[in-house]
């Protein structure tokens, strides 16, 4: 069907004349209207395709963003890691500044109670090592005595023997058969068992089983010689030389004459 034109379709219509001073506003409304619609559809393409347009461009935004997040993230991590170190580093050495500045005082007072517990427990093993080594019992020597082989008195302090060994192996020469003969019997006997003009030797009681000790002494009207060995010539009861025996164990008089003389030589 062909398209009929408004004026010819008025006229028909016997409009025509009526609206004739009406024809250019309708012409203009007619106008803008076709002018608008066309607008409306450009605006709606325009929107439509800027809204496409920005769609994509986010789309491609975000896909740029998280490639730049993720290479951000990596040369961040880098980063720290090379930076951890020196950060490590700084941080102890401020910890280091600031235990140095403000704990002094407490590392002092720490170090002297220190100090001091080391002093006092120093000074408490001194004391009572000293104090251990007093009251411990001199040890006794295992040589044997001229007699039956036990304790040796003149052992733990060589000054008792106060005669040279040469007059002892001259008076043990001259005598010792007498004297050994005498302290073979002296079992139940106590003081002088023997004597001669300078010297004289004494018994004592018995300290232990079938032992006693026999010492020899300086006779008071002894001569100058004999004499000399003591102090000042007085307290002739100080010993010269004093050795234990068993009356029952003496050995021969050769043996027994040796065990004595070996003693001044300890």
């Amino acid at each position: 069907m062909a398209a009929v034109p408004v004026a010819t379709v008025l006229a028909e219509a016997g409009l025509a004349a009526a609206l004739a001073p009406l024809m250019p506003l309708i012409g203009g409304t007619a106008i803008l209207g076709i002018v608008s619609w066309k607008l409306v559809a450009w605006w709606k393409a325009s929107t439509a395709a800027a809204a496409a347009a920005a769609a994509a461009a986010a789309v491609e935004a975000a896909a740029v963003a998280a490639a730049a997040a993720e290479v951000a993230a990596v040369e961040a991590a880098a980063l720290a890691a090379a930076a951890a170190p020196a950060a490590a580093e700084a941080a102890v050495g401020e910890v280091v500044g600031v235990v140095a500045t403000v704990s002094t005082p407490v590392l002092l007072l720490v170090g002297g109670v220190v100090v001091l517990a080391v002093i006092g427990g120093a000074y408490y093993l001194h004391s009572r090592n000293k104090k251990k080594k007093r009251n411990k019992a001199p040890k006794v020597s295992s040589k044997p005595s001229s007699g039956s082989g036990g304790k040796d008195p003149n052992e733990n302090n060589q000054k008792k023997i106060l005669i040279p060994k040469a007059e002892m192996e001259k008076l043990l020469k001259e005598h010792g058969k007498e004297i050994r003969k005498k302290l073979r019997v002296a079992l139940d006997k106590v003081g002088t068992i023997w004597k001669n003009d300078d010297y004289r030797v004494d018994v004592g009681i018995e300290h232990k089983p079938n032992t006693k000790n026999w010492d020899l002494q300086v006779n008071k009207g002894a001569s100058n010689k004999p004499k000399s060995l003591i102090e000042g010539g007085r307290g002739t009861h100080k010993k010269l030389f004093s050795d234990e025996f068993n009356p029952d164990m003496l050995p021969d008089e050769e043996t027994w004459k040796q065990n004595i003389l070996r003693q001044f030589d300890k």
